[in-house]
């Protein structure tokens, strides 16, 4: 079952007959095999209820590097493990979404036995399924990936193992092909939005001014010029926090001008074996000055040196991450960003804007409202918006944004309203970078 032995690599004690012929089909025909993963020897045991894979990783949450097998039913437990295996190996998945999905499994088939009319795993048949999932009561998407799941469980144990559930895998089709019907209208419908250009221009000539005036504090203007940069890069929270100093690199083009791009660190689209992937992008004249700007504002602190990331604070409120991760915090950032425009921009933020959800902030005790504050996904919708109707093809913006081809996301990913222009975009392409 274990093409490339990265499961392998991970767990220890797989069973013998994991390691066969493998049945399973590999998806988009021959793949390279993955050889190398980030750690030194076995991380779990197989035999363990827990694996916990935490010692591997430095980027990743904690908590979602374990995979919990001990609220399964002992009866099929044994099976999920040999699920999760074929997960990490056979479709390369990251631990996270492996975590995820046992955990589903495991209430599901729980719900299944135990509402079933005789009480047995390998008896449990298409209404159980039914009922367990429909007992989730959960969303058209959750319901629609918990069948895609059952489908492929049940096809693995019987490939794998010779176990036949009575379980009918067309009525059970049926069903996810109607929630996908669902689920993708609702897609259709929910656009995500960015920033009006009004409200837009208004952050970068506020966050300008801000990071060049000395008489600010210094965590408001370090603050300023990452919110600067991001209207520039479009980049998710950790991504953001996780550039370095020398983010920005050169390079001569053939024409011999000393050019730009920037090369940033991401986890989102990451795989089983690999942790973290570095992305290069653009880099405009307005990212390179601010940056500069950035690199001789940092040098004022005194603890500077010590770190490599490119956005630091002085006496930052809450404690750093542990190990390689950046000294500033998510939540931390987050809060930063909202105090930001709650002290620059409220003329601003009173105000309602297309596509900016109004979000609560206690500016001090007696000031306890909600404002039109656009959040760090606001600046990466804009700027992939922007990249979308200036002309550049999706599979170009996939690469700049970390996007992984396949996740189908931009459907609903850009806020424009020319149907035309969006089922022309893969084939168009920019007249200049």
């Amino acid at each position: 079952m274990l093409r490339n032995g990265l499961a392998r690599q991970l767990i220890d004690n797989i069973p013998a007959y994991m390691g066969g012929t493998g049945i399973i089909p590999e998806k988009g025909g021959h793949r390279v095999v993955v050889e190398i993963i980030p750690v030194q020897g076995h991380l779990v045991d197989y035999c363990n209820d827990e694996w916990d894979f935490k010692a591997g990783f430095k980027y990743q949450r904690r908590s979602n590097l374990k995979i919990r097998f001990s609220k399964a039913n002992a009866e099929f437990r044994t099976h999920l493990k040999d699920y999760a295996a074929m997960l990490l190996d056979t479709y390369e998945w990251k631990v996270s979404t492996v975590s995820s999905v046992i955990s589903m499994m495991s209430n599901i088939l729980n719900h299944a036995v135990e509402h079933s009319m005789y009480e047995m795993f390998i008896l449990i048949d298409t209404d159980d399924i039914i009922g367990a999932v429909e007992h989730m009561q959960a969303h058209s998407e959750s319901r629609r990936n918990a069948y895609s799941h059952v489908m492929r469980f049940v096809e693995f144990i019987r490939k794998t193992q010779g176990i036949i559930l009575p379980i009918d895998l067309d009525e059970i089709g049926r069903r996810m092909t109607i929630l996908s019907d669902i689920y993708r209208s609702k897609r259709q419908r929910k656009h995500h939005k960015r920033i009006p250009d009004q409200f837009f221009d208004a952050i970068i000539q506020t966050t300008d001014k801000v990071m060049r005036d000395e008489t600010q504090p210094f965590n408001m203007r370090m603050t300023a010029g990452m919110l600067l940069m991001n209207t520039q890069l479009g980049l998710r929270c950790l991504e953001i926090l996780a550039l370095e100093k020398d983010c920005i690199r050169d390079y001569r083009s053939g024409d011999g001008i000393t050019r730009h791009y920037t090369v940033y660190n991401s986890i989102k689209p990451a795989r089983a074996d690999v942790e973290v992937i570095q992305v290069k992008t653009i880099c405009t004249p307005l990212l390179y000055d601010t940056w500069n700007y950035m690199l001789a504002l940092r040098d004022k602190a005194p603890h500077s040196r010590k770190s490599k990331f490119l956005y630091i604070l002085d006496n930052p409120s809450s404690k750093p991450c542990k190990g390689e991760m950046p000294p500033v915090s998510q939540d931390s950032f987050i809060n930063m960003h909202k105090v930001f425009f709650g002290t620059y921009m409220m003329e601003y933020i009173e105000q309602d804007w297309r596509g900016i959800d109004r979000v609560l902030i206690h500016r001090c005790a007696s000031d306890r409202n909600r404002y039109s504050i656009p959040t760090i996904h606001s600046f990466r919708v804009h700027f992939a918006t922007s990249l979308y109707t200036q002309g550049f093809p999706l599979d170009l913006i996939e690469s700049i944004m970390s996007h992984t081809p396949q996740s189908n996301s931009y459907d609903s990913y850009y806020d424009i309203e020319d149907t035309k222009v969006r089922n022309d975009s893969r084939s168009r392409r920019p007249e200049q970078w």
